[in-house]
């Protein structure tokens, strides 16, 4: 679990040390904006959702949104890792490759 830091009043990261990724939660007129950013070997891909605050009144809300988030940035790392992996592929060469 990850520690909450105070940004400003209506601003929290949430950061666990020693890893690579940091949640920003912001409110910004009656909208939740979710800013996940996910850094894999110096290359960073950015998660954004905006969610009505005004639609998530209960605590099953909550969980199903929150399900949502984690299952839509959970696919987004698994393409984002694969890109760099291919990238990093592509650029050894053909002699590097046979051995």
């Amino acid at each position: 679990m990850g520690s909450v830091y105070l940004n400003t009043e209506n601003s929290y990261n949430i950061y666990k040390d020693r890893e690579n990724q940091i949640i920003q939660l912001k409110e910004v007129a009656n909208k939740l904006v979710i800013t996940w950013k996910f850094k894999w070997l110096q290359n960073e891909v950015v998660y954004e959702k905006e969610i009505d605050a005004r639609e998530i009144l209960s605590e099953s809300d909550q969980t199903t949104v929150g399900n949502e988030i984690v299952n839509e940035m959970t696919e987004v790392k698994r393409k984002h890792i694969a890109k760099i992996q291919r990238h990093i592929i592509s650029d050894i060469s053909p002699e590097e490759k046979s051995e």
